[in-house]
């Protein structure tokens, strides 16, 4: 209780200082700066404002990439300060400060504005004129563009809706991600392959963990040995010709709660002689019978 005591009024008075030391605009040295560009616009430029809405450990990610990015940029001590300041933003606060920055022998008032948003996310706004807004749009393009096999968005989507492109999509309740593969990656029995990988920390993480991306790789390189051992038990246990016919999407399953890293299954839905669930156990490219 006294150490938690503590540590709210050391945090509390961290801020008043940050406050103190720095009410308004500062410059990549920690210096105070002229902003009033903000309201007389320097002739021939045009004020620019670029906005992002990023996931906690986003915005934290990019914040040093943004003062790195510049030919003379923010100093740690600044950037320090900033990621200090989000993580003790509640919903729906946010602040503002200027920082001085270089592009091109060129100085930009950069303004960074930052709000926690209702839904967990943060409204990153960054604003100002000059060479170095291109610079940060640019940088604002590359941290968001796609990482292979994982979207950076979270679409309100179906299994039905998934898009055959192999692209693993965070479903809106943040359960798991859904992808579909391409035929020509692999199916069975004439059906698209699907891949679901359960969301262990639904509260953070925004895209699968590492032992998951990894046992994923391992199994899409080996899958057409994969689907070959599915095929060959499929056709010795179901003697049922119809029964057989009637077995249908197939999915690669990773659950969250799993002891063996290596462990996954792939599950069938069966329509006849009655609906059942077929799954099958794997421990990375080996069935286990």
């Amino acid at each position: 209780m006294v150490v938690s005591l503590l540590g709210f009024i050391l945090g509390y008075l961290f801020d008043k200082a940050v406050d103190h030391v720095a009410p308004g605009p500062l410059a990549a040295d920690g210096k105070q700066v002229d902003a009033t560009w903000e309201h007389e616009p320097e002739s021939g430029l045009q004020l620019s404002l670029h906005r992002a809405e990023l996931e906690k450990e986003q915005l934290r990610a990019f914040l040093p990439r943004l003062g790195r990015c510049f030919d003379h940029g923010l100093e740690d001590s600044q950037i320090e300060i900033l990621l200090h300041r989000i993580g003790r933003l509640t919903v729906k606060k946010g602040f503002h400060g200027y920082y001085s920055v270089v592009q091109r022998q060129q100085v930009t008032n950069l303004e960074i504005m930052i709000e926690h948003q209702l839904r967990g996310t943060y409204i990153l706004a960054l604003r100002g004129m000059g060479p170095a807004m291109g610079v940060v749009r640019q940088e604002l393009d590359r941290f968001q563009a796609p990482v292979p096999g994982v979207a950076t968005t979270t679409p309100q989507t179906r299994a039905a809706e998934i898009v055959a492109d192999g692209t693993l999509r965070l479903t809106a309740d943040r359960r798991a991600w859904l992808a579909r593969l391409p035929m020509e990656q692999g199916h069975v029995l004439g059906h698209p392959i699907e891949v679901m990988v359960e969301n262990k920390r639904r509260e953070t993480d925004i895209q699968p963990q590492q032992a998951d991306h990894q046992l994923l790789m391992q199994v899409f390189a080996q899958l057409p040995q994969i689907t070959g051992q599915v095929v060959q038990w499929l056709v010795e246990r179901v003697e049922d010709p119809e029964s057989l016919r009637s077995l249908c999407e197939p999915v690669i399953f990773l659950a969250a709660e799993r002891v063996d890293p290596q462990a996954w299954s792939f599950v069938l839905r069966q329509k006849l002689p009655q609906p059942a669930k077929l799954t099958l156990a794997f421990r990375g490219t080996q069935l286990l019978r």
